[in-house]
């Protein structure tokens, strides 16, 4: 079984506060410069570079509690 992430645990980890604040400033230049914003939350999943292990489900808790072990996003399904 493959690992599992859902998407809120995803956003959770990925949106602290410094990543909000230069993603509100990326959005405002997409606005200005297209008049839209177009992005889903699989959108940001693929552009994550990595999944950290502590935030996966299908996953032994021996790998959860390891802090450096990290998936590519290609390696975990992200769920509703």
């Amino acid at each position: 079984m493959r690992p599992t992430v859902t998407k809120k645990a995803f956003l959770d980890w990925y949106f602290d506060f410094d990543t909000k604040k230069s993603t509100g400033f990326d959005l405002v230049d997409e606005l200005i410069a297209f008049g839209s914003i177009s992005r889903t939350v699989e959108d940001v999943y693929n552009t994550a570079g990595y999944i950290p292990a502590s935030i996966c489900e299908n996953i032994t808790q021996e790998q959860k509690d390891d802090i450096e072990l990290e998936f590519d996003p290609s390696e975990v399904d992200l769920i509703d």
